[in-house]
């Protein structure tokens, strides 16, 4: 970040150790990348991997039946009761102020998160854009379950984000060599 303030301010710095994380989020801000070129890749990037997606991250909108793009799932602690092994889906157990469940509604023991053995967390609501443009909750259903047990599974986005980070690099590269002047300055160090 010392490299990246250097430029900012238009100043050197000599930098030593520099990680190769931190080298690559120096490449990633001081890129010189037209704008219509990364809107170009990135659009480009996106629509294939919809097309690879296809309907995986659709739902049914409960307002009006109408298929729609998942805004994003929230997903839920699960506990195990360590008296009658009842497993908890700690969203559905909490009270209208969302406190914590007192006690297991099975057996009646108190909850006591670092007591109780904790699983897997679980989908439970799907959050969709509605009608009026404004986000709406809905509770999962059985065919989103389905379609989010798929999407963990498949790695189709990874794949075309790492396309589009070596798409990325190459037209960085591509400038260089057409004699476009990289914005990253190595001669003091930095990256």
């Amino acid at each position: 970040m010392t490299g990246l303030a250097a430029v900012t301010l238009q100043r050197f710095a000599k930098l030593g150790d520099i990680s190769v994380l931190g080298k690559h989020i120096a490449e990633g801000y001081l890129t010189d990348v037209s704008e219509d070129v990364l809107i170009k890749h990135a659009a480009d990037v996106t629509a294939r991997a919809k097309a690879a997606i296809g309907t995986m991250y659709e739902t049914r909108r409960t307002s009006d039946d109408a298929f729609v793009e998942m805004v994003r799932t929230v997903w839920s602690f699960q506990y195990r009761c360590p008296a009658c092994e009842k497993e908890v889906v700690y969203y559905e157990h909490l009270d209208d102020r969302e406190k914590s469940p007192e006690t297991c509604s099975s057996c009646g023991i108190a909850f006591v998160r670092r007591a109780w053995s904790r699983l897997p967390g679980v989908p439970v609501q799907v959050i969709v854009n509605g009608t009026s443009g404004r986000q709406q909750e809905q509770t999962v259903t059985e065919d989103d379950r389905a379609r989010i047990a798929q999407a963990t599974i498949l790695d189709v986005v990874g794949e075309y984000v790492s396309e589009y980070v070596f798409r990325l690099a190459r037209m960085k590269t591509a400038d260089v060599a057409s004699g476009g002047r990289p914005m990253v300055r190595t001669g003091h160090g930095l990256t």
